[in-house]
């Protein structure tokens, strides 16, 4: 009741999707750097198209440069969201950031 507007504290949380398929790396970064200097306080990143299998040790780049069309495409997916979740690992450390996966199952079955 004692407190004026410039003395209270307010929290914002937001969210976003990212599927390693379509986003850039650096838009979330670049996006979750923009909103943190706007006053949010935490950010949810839902994972869409994401299963437990994306994520798998044997997904490392390990050289391997196959070129047949959508091998390559989900190996370079499977790359980008290695590395995403690698570098978003010191955002969440810090309590700014919670991963969602997200599987799209709608009905059952899995789009």
């Amino acid at each position: 009741a004692g407190h004026s507007a410039t003395q209270r504290a307010h929290t914002a949380a937001i969210c976003t999707a990212f599927n390693p398929k379509y986003n850039r790396r650096a838009e979330v970064f670049g996006w979750l750097d923009y909103h943190k200097k706007q006053g949010f306080a935490h950010f949810y990143i839902y994972l869409w198209g994401y299963n437990d299998d994306d994520a798998s040790p044997d997904d490392v780049d390990n050289g391997d440069s196959r070129s047949s069309g959508n091998h390559a495409q989900e190996d370079s997916a499977h790359r980008r969201l290695r590395l995403f979740l690698r570098d978003i690992a010191e955002w969440e450390k810090a309590g700014y950031v919670t991963v969602i996966p997200w599987t799209r199952q709608f009905g059952g079955r899995r789009e």
